[in-house]
């Protein structure tokens, strides 16, 4: 059965060969919501594209699975609920409505969006222009100071869990699925505190050894392994099993970028950015999403010179 991340693309229908038979399909929840087609399955719940009642237009509908009716994952879809809904930034997805269904299970509807993921992009494409991964980035960042500043700390960030939006020139940017972030201000989140949360591939140090003790540091690790990624084509840790990537990320320093690309004349800002921001030691690491979104910032404004410089170089060079 495939695995598809958890994100509502309206004109990109995903394949649905393989699935069984789904009975929610051509069926109403709550009376408003017709459901349409599946568009992909996470951990915790089933993403659909149903069209809404009134007003009437098209939106996302994640369902928790049949088999997933323990309390937990009741909880989880709630904190995502109540996360979307406090929040309400320009950079996380509108929350419509929360509520169970009439065989017990919850779900959530949410704004419908029409782009790619972080993820989609990589594969296409593969490492992209230091500029273009650079500025993605700093973007997160920003995203991500403001979700901190209300208390809630992601724990999951990675390339399938950030948008870009269809049809906006400067890759405009949503952070996905808050199921398992940490939300500070609730009560229900300390038991989730003790347990190791998080994909292997991206996850911080802390949160491996301590996962009680995690803060917004952690996100800014995830995120700079995401950077790394996006210049490279590559993650800074090779991949072998999920064990093996977890005794690595404790023992092992990440590959240098100045390894990875050695042939690339970058701003020694940016080497430095990176090197900061997947820091084992917690404590090494930027304070915070604002210093990171500064600094990132900077860099850009460093490429853009250098730009500048060498396209006078190049018209020099012409002129001769």
């Amino acid at each position: 059965m495939p695995v598809l991340q958890e994100v509502c693309v309206c004109g990109q229908p995903r394949p649905s060969e393989g699935w069984p038979v789904d009975r929610l399909l051509n069926t109403w929840i709550a009376g408003r919501f017709h459901i349409r087609r599946r568009l992909g399955m996470g951990g915790t719940g089933l993403v659909y594209l149903a069209e809404r009642f009134y007003p009437p237009g098209p939106v996302a509908i994640k369902v928790t699975h049949d088999r997933l009716t323990e309390l937990v994952w009741q909880q989880r879809l709630e904190r995502e609920a109540s996360v979307l809904q406090r929040l309400r930034l320009a950079w996380t997805v509108s929350l419509l409505e929360y509520g169970q269904m009439a065989d017990g299970r919850h779900f959530i509807a949410m704004e419908c969006l029409e782009g790619r993921t972080v993820q989609e992009l990589l594969e296409q494409r593969g490492a992209l222009p230091v500029s273009r991964a650079v500025s993605i980035v700093a973007q997160a960042a920003e995203a991500m100071a403001a979700v901190h500043a209300q208390g809630v700390i992601h724990r999951d960030l990675k390339p399938s869990n950030l948008f870009l939006l269809a049809g906006e020139p400067y890759d405009q940017l949503k952070v996905l699925d808050f199921g398992i972030a940490l939300d500070l201000n609730r009560w229900y989140d300390i038991g989730d505190r003790e347990n190791l949360i998080g994909t292997p591939r991206y996850i911080a140090p802390e949160q491996i050894v301590t996962p009680d003790r995690v803060d917004g540091r952690a996100d800014i690790f995830s995120l700079g392994i995401m950077l790394n990624e996006l210049l490279t084509g590559q993650l800074p840790f090779p991949w072998e099993n999920t064990m093996a990537v977890l005794i690595r990320r404790l023992r092992e320093a990440p590959l240098p970028l100045e390894v990875a690309m050695p042939s690339a004349a970058l701003p020694d800002r940016l080497y430095r950015t990176v090197r900061r921001m997947i820091e084992r030691d917690v404590a090494r690491r930027f304070r915070s999403m604002g210093e990171v979104a500064g600094a990132l910032r900077q860099v850009l404004l460093e490429l853009k010179h250098q730009d500048e410089v060498d396209d006078v170089g190049r018209g020099l060079r012409m002129a001769s």
